[in-house]
């Protein structure tokens, strides 16, 4: 396809209440001057016009094409054996792009149904090398039953597609522009971009190359798996306000080295339930959440890593775990990495995680009754920091199997009163570290602590006591 014909979708793609083609169909009776006119063919052209679905078998075996028969007004087209061209639905009126209606692959067409005629699915489609070979602009489009071979992309522009038992291979796809659609039992072995409040749903599908979704783009994948291409970073990418739930069986699986399984980006949110699964192979993080995005696990969800993290959580992003869902990793990685400003949460027993790593005091993570994970001590703020202050009574710190305060400051932290500093002092009591002598205060004057840094383990008298470090 030329490149002024692209650029004409592209544009008509953008613009609101674009003209619309008038109706192109051509009669099945067709009557010259002197001709015999029969009402059965009358009324066979009347119904022709006045039906909405127009249906007819296309043998492209025995030279007859799909662009022939949409240029006659059918919109049901049966097809039996190779078909071969360029293919437009669209209402789209090329005039004011300067392009003529020959220019296009067809006639304008508002909605189009193509079904493979044999039973086994034999029967293709397949489009030249160059733009946009089989193309929607704002219309409705169904396949089922057959193959379909992209000599270069397909591109869809707002409308709604429906594929059923069909095979793409060749060319990526790209849905855009609030484009809808449902998707079943259909293989795809080029990319697939889900782009601009588009929404489309997987059932029991394979798609053998990289998902990304980006600019609102959201989809649903029940009972469906994504492998990942070699030369994908990701298997699934979201970037930019993209959503996306994984259900039923669905499995999303990547072996390219240094990359990820899952990527979420730039406020974008994955929710996984039921039974679905993110699996790497080696060197591979299975999900990365990044840059004010957020992830839900629930039901029996499992993410598993081979030799990686199987979950970093940066840059103000979230995460919820709950259910059954469980995450595994290596002894020697954290099963979870949480950085400094973002957060994790955990709900309920059943979940199965080995350990969470953080970055730094201000890693939060909120553990509602897991009995198995271990959190690190770097996790949940400045309070993991602080020491663990205990009292003591008798004997000394060391005795006692603890570790002497080391500054009049962390004496007042554990006492709560006032602190004098006694090291070097004469007629003191060389108790080293933190420690309450009751013989020095006065009538009406409040309890002292006193803090002694000078290196001596004497012992606790009667009434005295200290403050250690557990």
């Amino acid at each position: 396809m030329n490149r002024k014909i692209i650029a004409a979708i592209i544009m008509s793609s953008c613009l609101l209440g674009s003209a619309l083609a008038s109706d192109n169909r051509t009669a099945p009776n067709v009557f010259s001057s002197g001709s015999t006119i029969s009402s059965s063919k009358m009324n066979e052209n009347f119904n022709f016009l006045a039906s909405e679905m127009r249906e007819k078998s296309v043998y492209c075996d025995n030279g007859e094409t799909i662009s022939d028969a949409i240029n006659a007004g059918y919109n049901s087209l049966t097809i039996y054996g190779s078909c071969s061209g360029e293919v437009g639905v669209s209402r789209m009126d090329p005039s004011p792009f300067g392009i003529s209606y020959s220019d296009m692959p067809n006639k304008p067409i508002s909605n189009l149904i193509i079904t493979g005629g044999s039973s086994n699915g034999t029967d293709k489609i397949t489009t030249p090398s160059g733009g946009f070979d089989f193309f929607i602009d704002d219309a409705y489009l169904q396949l089922s039953n057959l193959e379909l071979v992209l000599g270069e992309k397909f591109y869809s522009g707002g409308g709604y597609v429906r594929f059923m038992d069909i095979t793409i291979s060749g060319g990526g796809i790209t849905f855009a522009r609030t484009t809808s659609g449902e998707i079943k039992n259909t293989t795809f072995n080029g990319e697939v971009s889900i782009r601009e409040n588009s929404h489309i749903t997987f059932n029991d599908s394979t798609l053998n190359s990289s998902l990304n979704l980006y600019r609102s783009g959201s989809a649903w994948l029940n009972n469906t798996a994504v492998t990942g291409g070699s030369n994908n970073s990701e298997a699934l990418l979201l970037s930019m306000n993209s959503t996306i739930e994984l259900s039923g069986t669905s499995v999303i699986t990547h072996s390219r080295e240094y990359s990820s399984v899952v990527t979420l980006t730039n406020n974008s949110s994955l929710n996984m339930n039921e039974s679905s699964k993110l699996e790497a192979g080696s060197n591979v993080m299975p999900l990365n959440i990044s840059r004010d995005s957020s992830a839900i696990l629930s039901g029996n969800t499992m993410i598993n890593s081979v030799d990686e993290t199987a979950i970093r959580i940066s840059r103000n992003s979230t995460l919820l775990i709950n259910s059954n869902a469980s995450v595994t990793s290596v002894p020697d990685k954290n099963d979870i990495y949480v950085d400094a400003t973002s957060s994790l949460e955990i709900d309920g027993d059943s979940t199965s995680i080995g350990d969470v790593g953080c970055e730094g005091i201000t890693s939060v993570v909120e553990n509602n009754g897991n009995t198995s994970v271990s959190i690190g001590s770097s996790c949940n703020g400045y309070q993991n920091l602080m020491p663990n202050f205990i009292k003591i009574t008798s004997g000394n710190c060391e005795s006692n199997g603890h570790n002497n305060l080391l500054s009049p400051h962390e004496c007042s932290q554990a006492s709560g009163g006032m602190v004098s500093s006694v090291s070097g002092v004469a007629n003191y009591i060389n108790i080293t570290g933190c420690y309450y002598n009751p013989n020095t205060t006065g009538s009406g004057q409040p309890a002292r602590w006193y803090f002694n840094s000078d290196v001596s383990q004497e012992t606790l008298g009667n009434e005295f006591e200290a403050w250690c470090r557990q």
